[in-house]
């Protein structure tokens, strides 16, 4: 979960409303960038964090009794062997193309991170292999494959600056990544709305959302203590607007 202190407490964001988030951003780019396999690619930026950082599996509280940024969380090598086991074998229950997207990603969020960990080199080896596989049942190559990730990792981190509150002030940029088509990608906050140049959607405008809990507790006894604390709140709608300059 992305926690935002505040002057009262916090403002939590879950890593399921950021993956939608993530997918608002995404349906607004170009045709010129989608796949034939758009909606699967869609889903795969929606599931992209599902069965990873969440209240089953982790401690997202602190020894004080705060609650954890997921940047502040740790995990073992046997942990996060754990977690990726979880996340593909659920994306393979929706479609081969989303396992294929989500399996880039955490061979990009992990595989250097726990590269001496040799069940985890294990877990990457038949990764590899099933990729190879789905490639061959959707007719794709790898660089092909790599290409429609980098659709994911773009919009993943777009969303990210968003729900971390890390736009610049006084309409300085933020880099976003290089990814799509190779380029690099900026966000900026000129006063009229979110400017992300080059501009890559298909709309000069356009609006984007998510929940975010207000949550005045400011310590809480365990992960489950928190998880119900949100679950009793009412979220309030947090709207972004994305408009060309």
């Amino acid at each position: 979960m992305i926690v935002n202190p505040t002057q009262t407490g916090y403002e939590i964001i879950t890593h399921y409303a950021h993956g939608l988030q993530a997918a608002q951003i995404g349906q607004h780019i170009i045709q010129d960038y989608r796949p034939k396999y758009w909606m699967e690619t869609l889903c795969a930026m929606i599931e992209h964090d599902d069965k990873q950082l969440n209240f089953e599996h982790n401690n997202n509280v602190a020894k004080d009794g705060r609650p954890l940024d997921f940047t502040l969380v740790e995990n073992s090598p046997e942990e996060i062997l754990e977690r990726c086991k979880r996340v593909v074998l659920s994306s393979r229950h929706r479609s081969g193309w989303v396992t294929l997207m989500i399996a880039q990603h955490l061979e990009f969020l992990y595989k250097q991170q726990i590269q001496n960990h040799s069940a985890t080199n294990q877990f990457f080896s038949e990764v590899h292999e099933l990729k190879k596989k789905i490639r061959k049942v959707y007719a794709i190559n790898e660089t092909q494959s790599k290409e429609y990730y980098e659709l994911l990792r773009f919009c993943d981190r777009c969303s990210l600056i968003l729900s971390m509150q890390q736009i610049p002030t006084e309409g300085r940029e933020i880099e976003i990544n290089q990814s799509i088509n190779g380029c690099k990608y900026y966000l900026s906050d000129p006063g009229k709305g979110i400017n992300v140049s080059p501009w890559i959607f298909d709309k000069d405008e356009f609006e984007v959302s998510t929940e975010v809990y207000k949550v005045e507790q400011i310590k809480f006894s365990d992960s489950k203590d928190l998880q119900q604390h949100l679950l009793d709140l009412s979220p309030v709608i947090k709207t972004w607007n994305f408009r060309k300059s």
